[in-house]
């Protein structure tokens, strides 16, 4: 009797040990999935911007170019070998978005989230990053989620338009 309650807890601590490793397996692999897209994130953002490459730039968004709207973009908002403006940058992420560079409409989602270059509106950035996430971009379904988090009332505006 006392050798089946044994084993009984010994199969329930043993299966349990193996859930545990289970889950912490995909915490790893969720937690590695973080690092890199913070990585790449990093990267994307820590554009060089000699006078040579914002030419290139310019020349390549004016001739439509959408990923190159979205890369001048960040280096008006940041403010790197230009004058900082968030006017400029507004108006280069509207042009890379309208192209259907998604990560441009998240950059534009923001902007309108947090008034820089235009006045506050939740319902103007939750469009923007709908239209990124639709594109698969993940930063704009996370971002969606957060405001739709945030403001219950949202979804139905959206909706309502």
């Amino acid at each position: 009797m006392k050798s089946q309650s044994f084993d009984r807890f010994s199969d329930i601590i043993i299966r349990r040990a193996r859930e545990l490793n289970t889950q912490r397996r995909k915490m790893k692999k969720i937690l590695l999935a973080a690092i890199l897209l913070a990585a790449i994130l990093l990267f994307n953002m820590n554009i060089s911007a000699s006078t040579k490459k914002i030419s290139d730039y310019k020349k390549a968004c004016d001739g439509g170019i959408a990923v190159a709207c979205n890369k001048l973009g960040m280096i008006y908002y940041a403010g790197r070998g230009v004058e900082q403006s968030d006017q400029k940058a507004l108006e280069l992420y509207t042009k890379a978005c309208d192209g259907n560079d998604f990560r441009g409409c998240v950059f534009l989602g923001f902007m309108y989230q947090n008034g820089l270059g235009v006045k506050y509106n939740d319902l103007k950035a939750a469009e923007f990053y709908a239209k990124a996430c639709n594109g698969d971009d993940a930063l704009g379904c996370q971002n969606l989620g957060i405001l739709y988090a945030k403001d219950e009332n949202l979804s139905k505006m959206l909706c309502d338009k």
